[in-house]
């Protein structure tokens, strides 16, 4: 299982220093995300029955959007659990 050893500013897991992995995790994470929303066809979505596909599509990622930001202040904006001390 995972094992957090916290010793001073930079936390090791696994043997991995994350100060120096973070901002490489954020980049390539953010452009995975990017990749995927380049990837939709929209024209596609809009001329298949009648406009309706990309209707939903739409609809649900705004759904997602706030569903992940309602999640995000919930779990790390100290409301359910307290943030942690390191």
């Amino acid at each position: 299982m995972w094992r957090v050893v916290c010793e001073g500013p930079p936390y090791t897991l696994r043997g991995v220093e994350w100060r120096r992995v973070g901002p490489y995790r954020t980049s390539l994470f953010a452009l995975a995300f990017t990749c995927i929303g380049l990837e939709t066809r929209f024209k596609e979505l809009a001329g298949l029955g009648g406009g309706r596909p990309a209707l939903a599509f739409v609809i649900g990622q705004g759904v997602n959007i706030l569903w992940t930001l309602l999640l995000a202040y919930l779990l790390f904006g100290g409301i359910l659990f307290p943030p942690p001390k390191l």
